[in-house]
């Protein structure tokens, strides 16, 4: 009985210690990847100068995977932005003949990224006519205090978001990036040319690179300087609030896989190794004695 148990001790260790290993060697690889089910509405509000009125506005982003499109690498997303004069309970977009006028833009976007890396895959099979470049719509897994390019629509190229400072966002350590854009020849709408310029903050829970709060303060005039529409807005508080809830989700369920099971598994698998090997010695060290030879002995005689 006891060599039994000291067999089934060393194969639950061994089986607890190779569960840690590919808990800490394989699970990232494979648990660090933008999900391919993704489906987000994004909810900012704020203010915005149109032909001299300042009106509150809201602005909703709705993103949502391609799964059937994309791969182990890839994925492709599709997104709708709306932009409108939040009166009169206005919905998250209106039609552009909105009785009441209250469409300021309204654009359709598609985009294949990297899974690991969130960086555009471009010029390929994914989405043909795609031109974007840099980080789209989240950060890298583990992020850097570092610089990242970022796509910007209006100006149609990736622009510099450059680490600024931490900060703490409800009990989530973020990496806050700014990304400038001066005074830059660019469509200001459908059809005319102007002036671009942004500031824009992203406040980036760096373990899973999402994005848990966006500043955006734009500006765009005639190439004579006459302003044509200014936005300052961020996201809701109910969207920070679920932004940081969905992140420590997330982050626990990474710690759970990464962290703890490989703990549990070293701990637990070594315990029961070094138990088993105990009780197998201690075992063969009873056979052994003087005082069982010679039970056997005499039990042989009689």
């Amino acid at each position: 009985m006891r060599r039994i148990l000291a067999v089934i001790l060393m194969f639950l260790g061994m089986f607890l210690v190779v569960i840690g290993v590919l808990a800490q060697v394989y699970a990232p690889d494979r648990l660090e990847r933008t999900p391919l089910d993704v489906h987000n509405v994004t909810h900012l509000a704020g203010t915005a100068e149109l032909s001299g009125e300042s009106v509150p506005i809201r602005v909703t982003s709705t993103t949502v995977t391609d799964s059937e499109a994309s791969d182990d690498d890839v994925v492709v997303w599709k997104n709708s932005s709306c932009v409108v004069k939040d009166q009169n309970d206005v919905p998250d977009c209106v039609s552009s003949d909105d009785p009441d006028g209250r469409l300021i833009s309204a654009s359709e976007d598609e985009f294949a990224t990297h899974r690991v890396t969130g960086l555009a895959v471009t010029g390929s099979a994914y989405v043909p006519d795609s031109m974007h470049e840099g980080l789209i719509n989240k950060w890298p897994f583990n992020a850097e205090k570092k610089t990242y390019p970022y796509w910007d629509d209006t100006t149609g190229s990736a622009q510099d978001a450059v680490f600024d400072r931490t900060e703490d966002l409800d009990g989530v350590e973020v990496y806050v990036y700014k990304m400038t854009i001066d005074a830059t020849p660019a469509p200001i709408t459908d059809d005319v040319d102007g002036i671009y310029s942004a500031n824009t903050e992203f406040w980036v829970e760096p373990r899973t690179g999402d994005i848990l709060n966006q500043i955006e303060d734009q500006t765009r005039t005639t190439t004579d300087g006459d302003p044509v529409l200014s936005i300052q807005a961020e996201f809701t508080d109910e969207q920070k609030q679920d932004s940081v809830e969905s992140a420590k989700d997330n982050l626990a369920s990474l710690d759970l896989l990464e962290k703890w099971v490989p703990i549990v598994g070293y701990v637990a698998g070594g315990i029961c190794l070094i138990a088993g090997i105990l009780l197998a010695a201690a075992g063969r060290r009873q056979e052994q004695t003087p005082g069982a030879r010679k039970s056997r002995a005499e039990q042989v005689s009689v």
